[in-house]
Parts: C-alpha cells; sequence; structure tokens
C-alpha cells in the first residue's frame, strides 16, 4: 500500500526489492485516485507529461511496474468522514480503508462499514476534547507541529495556553518551537508519573 504514483520511478523499485526479498506476488494498492495533472498551487511535482497515469492506462502501469495486480483509490472513496480533526487523520483513514480493500475473505470488511466507524473513531490523546481541554500526546517537534496545525484549523476560543510535560530524553525546545504559532502561553510541569530516569 502506498499514498501515491507520481513518475512511477520509486515504485518500479519497490516491487523489484519486494520481488527480490522473496515474494511470489506482489498486489499494488493506492491510497489515492491516479495523479493525472500537475498542480499549481505550491506542490513540487512533476509536470504533466512525466505523470505515469496521464499517459497510460492503469493496466499499462501495472505492467510498467512489474506487479500482479495494481487498484486506486476511486473519486467516490475519497467521500471520506473521520472523528479525528486533521487533514492527516483523513490521510490516514484512506490508508486504512485501501488496505481493507485489498484484504481476502474472510477478512474483508464492507466499504460502508469501515466509512461507518472510522466517522465514530476516537484515539485518547490524539486531539482528543473533553470540554474546554484538549489532550494530545505528540512527542516530538514534527508531532507537535502536527497539533499545531491543527489546533488553527479547529481555532478554538482563545486564549490557547499549552500545558506541556516533556520527558527529559525528547526534544523540548523542537516541541515548544513547533507548538508556539497555535498557543498564547505556556505553562510548563513535570508529570507524576514520568521515570526517573527520564
Amino acid at each position: 500500500v502506498d499514498d501515491s504514483i507520481v513518475r512511477g520511478t520509486t515504485s518500479v523499485k519497490i516491487v523489484e526489492m519486494v520481488r527480490n526479498a522473496g515474494a511470489k506476488e506482489v498486489h499494488m494498492r493506492i491510497s489515492s485516485p491516479p495523479t493525472t495533472h500537475s498542480c499549481f498551487y505550491g506542490i513540487d511535482m512533476a509536470t504533466t507529461d512525466q505523470l505515469i497515469a496521464a499517459h497510460k492506462s492503469i493496466e499499462e502501469i501495472r505492467q510498467h511496474l512489474g506487479a500482479d495486480s495494481l487498484a486506486y483509490l476511486s473519486l467516490e472513496g475519497l467521500e471520506v468522514a473521520t472523528g479525528l480533526p486533521g487533514h492527516h487523520q483523513v490521510a490516514n483513514a484512506l490508508v486504512a480503508l485501501t488496505m481493507l480493500d485489498a484484504l481476502p475473505a474472510p477478512f474483508h470488511v464492507p466499504r460502508e462499514a469501515a466509512v461507518t466507524a472510522l466517522a465514530e473513531v476516537q484515539l485518547a490523546g490524539r486531539f482528543s476534547r473533553q470540554g474546554r481541554w484538549i489532550f494530545d500526546v505528540a512527542h516530538n517537534p514534527a508531532g507537535a507541529a502536527v497539533t499545531s496545525e491543527t489546533l488553527r484549523a479547529v481555532a478554538p476560543p482563545g486564549p490557547v495556553v499549552a500545558l506541556v510535560s516533556v520527558l527529559g530524553d525528547k526534544d523540548w525546545r523542537g516541541i515548544l518551537r513547533a507548538l508556539a504559532p497555535a498557543v498564547q502561553g505556556f505553562l510548563l510541569t513535570n508529570a507524576p508519573t514520568a521515570p526517573a530516569s527520564r
């Protein structure tokens, strides 16, 4: 399962590596529709003539990659709602749906059932809201940057103050820098459950 096929160069190598590792068959599932046009909104992407799906059918792409089968997420499949805020969670949901679609019986889950379940998903500590509090367990700068982006998108009533506890072996400076654009202040504390060694 991959998020996209742009030029196809990386996918060819992935199929080759999987076969070299001993796989008898390689079935690729892509959690987005075929990329057939360039993006003019600032994303660094190949020109249309370099996009493999702009000039090859899905079957031709499969043959080019050397995979036994290839399927993309349909445009209808993009209509996914998840109970978790943030565009990254929608991307995660699309990958999960693509994987579920690829499962054989008896593990296959009907698309309608999976979409219904995803709309109700809640993860404790992943931007979970309880009253005026928002809890997130981001433990590195990249995770904190996603939390910061989601905070700005949700735009809770301010002032927004981050109550932060970071273990000593984490990049606390990077975490605070990532959160800073989305909050108006910090309260730093020590978690009573933190191991003494950290």
